[in-house]
């Protein structure tokens, strides 16, 4: 039996924008080269967190998000800017593209969570904000951590992605390959 790690039911990020996101990662990668900067061949937003999963259970997974994705059919999403997630006292920072309000995004997480809660992560604790994770990085304060997405946002300007929702995906980890890297395990249109 194939199992799964890091699972997670996603929106990727569409094709035509593959390149701007790598292109942007770089430029971090240049601006910050001790920063961890995200796969580059897996842009995505992360609906709803699924940790380990085996083969077995993930078309049962796909069947209940497939009864949601109506919610999202005619969804457009805007993506704008950096920011990030760190509590004050912490000095471990989680960088990201900003997705703008989306209250129907929302709706689909709240949805998506209540059919997928027998398949629950502790990492679900969370409250949901869209967002599309471009680094991690250590930060000696908390403070340095604000600074530095303020000058990421002026010195990376001119994000603003606009795109329909065409596809859902089920990401995991496959542990019996060598690679470390999330893939789309299962594909759900949206149209």
């Amino acid at each position: 039996m194939q199992k799964f790690t890091s699972c997670f039911v996603g929106i990727p990020l569409p094709d035509d924008f593959q390149n701007r996101f790598e292109d942007i990662l770089n430029k971090i990668r240049k601006l910050y080269p001790s920063w961890e900067i995200v796969y580059p061949k897996t842009p995505h937003l992360t609906v709803f967190y699924l940790n380990e999963q085996s083969q077995n259970v993930l078309p049962a997974i796909k069947r209940l998000v497939e009864k949601e994705v109506g919610i999202v059919k005619n969804l457009v999403l805007t993506v704008k800017g950096f920011n990030y997630f760190s509590k004050e006292d912490e000095r471990y920072g989680i960088i990201f593209l900003e997705i703008l309000n989306s209250p129907v995004l929302k709706e689909f997480n709240k949805h998506v969570s209540s059919k997928l809660n027998n398949y629950y992560a502790s990492d679900n604790n969370l409250t949901f904000h869209p967002h599309l994770t471009v680094a991690r990085a250590e930060f000696n304060r908390a403070s340095i951590l604000r600074d530095t997405v303020k000058n990421l946002n002026s010195k990376i300007v001119n994000i603003k992605w606009i795109f329909p929702v065409t596809e859902v995906a089920i990401y995991g980890v496959n542990s019996a390959r060598q690679s470390q890297h999330q893939e789309k395990i299962i594909t759900i249109s949206v149209r």
